[in-house]
């Protein structure tokens, strides 16, 4: 057996012939098995005709047997969603096999009538334009685009399969099952916000949803649906809070949930044990991917308190990671590097098909662009991403370790570090902030002081300190590090 990406149709019993490979079979020539099948189908009496059977029991795609009123171009369009081209050779799936034999006729395999045809009736079929096959599990349907924080926005092809994929690995990690009731936010151009809706309906889970983020109804509207799983980003968050201490009749505000979760951007640590202090839930849940490999790594709502404030969880279902240095070699645990991932939510590439060589490396991992560490027992670290250092005298920082310190400072709501041009240093720190209080903003002296305090490097400390009424997000609530820099990356005299 092999899986049936590797083989298109196979010998029939008692006969050998070579394999005709997915990748062999060119349009002319699926034209002609098509019209081929065609004409055997009219001699041979349509009600005779069945198509052969397999389950792949590792991905669990299986061509039903119809005994009445198969054509021909659902038989091969049947046939073509079988397993994806990327599965390694050893994936195992059980099939039957169809094969050219020297005379056409109706076989019966196990009971079940199955169609055999020669390479001479293939070969002198008309190879005429027919209507495009219908896509299949494994064709790619969906195009999500990035989110564009850090550089243009890049389309990512999707197919049913990897979305169903990382919707199962989200549904897996956090333990949904038809009792829960799952708030999504998520707007469905989102990837997701389609995994969400997907993961509802592999448990056969309620959904609460809103059309918009309202943080005057929409924490009241989570409680009275009964939410139990709530989103847990930094500005969610914040408003639940906010709406808590105006409705302290509310109290507990959701007393149904399980957890929050979070994804799509770096997680405060301070946030969790504040959000478990006040709703009572597991805390907050991180998830890491990205539009290209969703949901490849979560905690779980089992894990430590530890894990869950400064981790962003352990690999899915199917998913391999691994950690690199700048020549592309595994690093051991507790070593900083790249994080690249593999698995069945992986996309097949871009829209823009010129940017996969730079997405993929050797082994068909994606490089992530993210920095990271593997702890000793599996659970993934950000550190901060490739673009998101500042290298100052020739020395790196990580804007995510100062982000993370600052959101810490008692006067401080929200913060963002970026690098920004400086003559004598090649970049200097930036801290832009939120305050908590616009009465009582922090100042440059305090904040250095508190990160001295928590151990930081001097040689790390902002220099310049920016106030801001709320950070630039876009429509996925990710700050825009790039209007950041274009803001405040100029001199104070220039900026308009």
């Amino acid at each position: 057996t092999s899986c049936p990406h590797r083989t298109a149709f196979a010998t029939a019993p008692g006969t050998r012939s070579p394999i005709l490979t997915r990748e062999a079979i060119n349009p002319v020539k699926a034209r002609r098995i098509r019209q081929a099948l065609d004409a055997i189908r009219g001699a041979q009496q349509s009600k005779k005709l069945g198509i052969a059977t397999y389950r792949c029991p590792i991905h669990g795609e299986s061509l039903r047997l119809r005994r009445k009123n198969q054509t021909s171009d659902q038989l091969l369009d049947e046939y073509f969603l079988g397993c994806p081209r990327w599965l390694p050779d050893n994936a195992g799936c059980n099939i039957w096999r169809l094969s050219p034999i020297p005379t056409n006729s109706v076989n019966r395999n196990n009971g079940n009538e199955v169609l055999v045809w020669s390479d001479d009736q293939i070969a002198r079929a008309p190879a005429e334009p027919m209507r495009p096959a219908p896509l299949g599990p494994y064709e790619d349907r969906w195009y999500y685009y990035t989110s564009g924080t850090t550089a243009e926005p890049k389309g990512a092809k999707h197919s049913d399969a990897t979305l169903i994929a990382a919707s199962r690995s989200f549904v897996d990690a956090l333990s949904i099952t038809r009792h829960d009731r799952v708030a999504l936010l998520l707007p469905l151009t989102h990837i997701g916000g389609v995994v969400h809706v997907i993961a509802t309906l592999l448990t056969g889970s309620p959904m609460i949803t809103s059309s918009i983020f309202d943080p005057n109804r929409t924490p009241r509207l989570l409680s009275e649906q009964r939410a139990t799983t709530l989103p847990g980003s930094v500005p969610f968050v914040n408003a639940y809070f906010a709406f808590a201490d105006a409705h302290p009749e509310l109290e507990p505000l959701f007393p149904h949930a399980r957890l929050m979760t979070h994804g799509g951007s770096p997680k405060p640590p301070e946030l969790h044990y504040r959000a478990k202090a006040r709703f009572g839930t597991a805390g907050i849940l991180s998830g890491y991917g990205m539009t290209e490999c969703p949901h490849s790594v979560w905690n779980r709502p089992d894990d430590n308190d530890d894990d869950l404030a400064t981790s962003e969880g352990r690999p899915t279902l199917g998913v391999e990671l691994r950690v690199v240095d700048v020549n592309g070699e595994v690093v051991g645990a507790g070593q900083e590097g790249e994080v690249r991932l593999r698995g069945p939510q992986l996309m097949s590439g871009y829209v823009d098909a010129t940017l996969d060589a730079a997405a993929f490396d050797e082994l068909g991992f994606l490089r992530s662009g993210d920095l990271g560490v593997l702890d000793a027992r599996g659970h993934l670290h950000i550190t901060g991403r490739l673009k998101d250092i500042i290298i100052r005298n020739m020395e790196n920082i990580s804007a995510l370790e100062i982000e993370n310190l600052l959101y810490t400072h008692r006067k401080v709501k929200e913060a963002a570090v970026i690098g920004v041009p400086d003559e004598l240093t090649g970049e200097r720190v930036c801290a832009v902030v939120v305050a908590r209080e616009i009465d009582d903003p922090p100042t440059l002296a305090e904040l250095c002081a508190h990160l001295l305090g928590s151990g930081i490097s001097k040689r790390k400390l902002p220099e310049q300190l920016e106030l801001v009424n709320a950070l630039p997000r876009n429509a996925m609530e990710k700050v825009r590090k790039v209007d950041l820099r274009e803001r405040f990356g100029a001199p104070k005299e220039a900026r308009t």
